[in-house]
C-alpha cells in the first residue's frame, strides 16, 4: 500500500526500500543524535517524548548527545508545500542566529549556529531531491526544468558548505557564508514563488500530504552533512549512497558542537 501511494505521488520506489532498511542501519527508533530546534528539527517541539541528554567534552568543546525513545511529532501540516516553507523559515532563523553571534564577536557560538544550519539544510536538500523534484519532473517539461535548475542550486550550495567546514579564518568564513546565503535565498524565493505554486496547481491535497509524510520521514534517514561528491541523479543512486553515509554523519554529529538547547531561541 505504501509503495503504491509513493509511486502515485512520484516518489521513487527506491526510497521505499531505503525507508524500510534505514531504521536497522541508523537505529532510527531508539537513538538519534541531533541538535535541538524550536521548529520541526528535534526535541524542543516534541510531545510524549522520553529523552536523556548527556554532555561531554571533545577537544575542549562541550557537545550534547540526545537520546530519544521515540521520534518527535511534526507540528506543521502534512502537505509537502507546508513542510518546505517551514524548513525555509527555519533556515532563515539559523542563518540570522549565526550572523548575530558573529557580529557580537562570539566566534564559537557563530560556529555552533553554522553547524545547526548545515545540519538542517543538508537534510532538507536531500529530501527535496528524493521526493519533491521527482514530483516536478513527472509534470512535463516545465516541471523538469524547475527541478533541473533547483538541483544545480543545491549542488552549488553543497560545494560551498563543504568548503566552509574547512575555512578557519572567521572573516573569510563570514564572506563566504554571506555569498552562499544570497544564492540560497534566491533559490528559496524561486521555490516559493514558482515551484511550489506549480506543484499546488498540478496535484491534489491527498498526493501532497502523502509526499509530505514521506518528506518528514526522510529527514530522519538522510545525511546531515553536505556531500557534493554524491551525484543528485539518478535518484536511486543518491538514495543508496545516502543510506551508507547517514550512519557516519550521525556519528559525526555526536562530536559536533551545536547551540545549547538551554539558550533562548527567539
Amino acid at each position: 500500500m505504501a509503495r503504491a501511494v509513493m509511486a502515485r505521488v512520484g516518489v521513487p520506489a527506491v526510497y521505499f526500500s531505503v525507508a524500510r532498511a534505514a531504521p536497522a542501519l541508523c537505529n532510527r527508533s531508539s537513538v538519534m543524535f541531533a541538535p535541538a530546534s524550536r521548529f520541526s528539527g528535534r526535541a524542543l517541539n516534541s510531545t510524549n517524548l522520553r529523552q536523556a541528554v548527556s554532555s561531554r567534552t571533545w577537544q575542549g568543546v562541550q557537545v550534547r548527545a540526545r537520546s530519544t525513545a521515540q521520534e518527535e511529532k511534526v507540528a506543521v501540516g502534512d502537505d509537502i508545500i507546508d513542510k518546505i516553507n517551514h524548513d525555509h523559515r527555519e533556515l532563515e532563523h539559523f542563518f540570522q542566529k549565526y550572523k548575530d553571534s558573529h557580529k557580537q564577536g562570539d566566534d564559537m557560538e557563530a560556529r555552533k549556529w553554522f553547524n545547526q544550519f548545515v545540519w538542517e539544510v543538508s537534510r532538507h536538500a536531500v529530501c527535496e531531491e528524493l521526493i519533491f523534484y521527482p514530483m516536478l519532473t513527472n509534470m512535463g517539461e516545465e516541471g523538469k526544468k524547475m527541478a533541473d535548475e533547483a538541483i544545480e542550486y543545491h549542488h552549488k550550495t553543497k560545494e560551498i558548505l563543504a568548503d566552509l567546514q574547512t575555512t578557519l579564518d572567521m572573516d573569510e568564513f563570514d564572506r563566504k557564508m554571506d555569498k552562499m546565503w544570497a544564492d540560497l535565498k534566491e533559490h528559496m524565493n524561486t521555490e516559493e514563488s514558482e515551484d511550489l505554486p506549480f506543484l499546488r496547481d498540478n496535484t491534489d491535497v491527498s498526493s501532497r500530504e502523502n509526499a509530505g509524510k514521506t518528506f518528514a520521514l526522510g529527514k530522519n534517514l538522510v545525511p546531515t552533512h553536505p556531500h557534493p561528491a554524491v551525484p543528485e541523479r539518478p535518484v536511486a543512486l543518491e538514495a543508496a549512497v545516502g543510506l551508507l553515509i547517514t550512519p557516519l554523519d550521525k556519528l559525526r554529529d555526536i562530536f559536533t558542537p551545536f547551540p545549547s538547547q538551554n539558550k533562548s531561541v527567539n
